[in-house]
């Protein structure tokens, strides 16, 4: 019953930006904020935050980060790098909470335009290998009733496609043309 908004801020603390969250009871009362990221510089910033439920009450959010990876560009016990791939800028993430508690977030490999995906389980420690979706400059991941999951990507040729995983992450059937 209670929901969860985040967002980024703009020189609030020692870095460009960084990643704020407040948690609302259902009622609409503010049970608390508090700051998500915990790396931060000068001249680096975090932004495009998205925010997913997980069962059990808990969330997980993801963004983008500037320089914390080597190249360009979570928090039950800490901040983790949710990509395996560093070479370019990874950016546009995209999270959501799966039916066994665990979640799987969706990202864009800048310079290729290569859509990634990634399953995590419950207690935030990689499910499988990082793996590739297709060419695309950004996705959006939902979660479906039986424990799989749905992702979709944009082409750069305004082309939106769809490809359905199954819970343990491996693609059903064929990708599809959505619009």
């Amino acid at each position: 019953g209670s929901a969860v908004f985040v967002w980024e801020e703009w020189w609030r603390d020692d870095s460009e930006s960084s990643i704020y969250a407040t948690r609302f009871n259902n009622d609409g009362s503010r049970i608390y904020s508090f700051p998500v990221n915990t790396y931060g510089t000068d001249w680096g910033y975090q932004w495009d935050p998205t925010v997913a439920a997980l069962t059990g009450g808990g969330f997980v959010v993801t963004w983008t980060s500037m320089h914390q990876d080597g190249d360009g560009n979570s928090r039950d016990g800490g901040e983790f790098r949710v990509n395996t791939t560093v070479a370019d800028s990874q950016f546009q993430s995209r999270v959501a909470g799966l039916t066994d508690g665990g979640f799987v977030v969706t990202w864009t490999q800048e310079y290729q335009n290569i859509v990634y995906g990634q399953r995590f389980a419950a207690d935030g420690a990689p499910a499988g290998p990082e793996f590739v979706v297709g060419y695309g400059g950004s996705s959006a991941v939902e979660a479906l009733p039986d424990g799989g999951f749905l992702i979709t990507r944009a082409t750069t040729g305004s082309a939106i496609y769809g490809q359905r995983y199954a819970w343990d992450g491996l693609p059903i059937g064929d990708e599809f043309l959505v619009a």
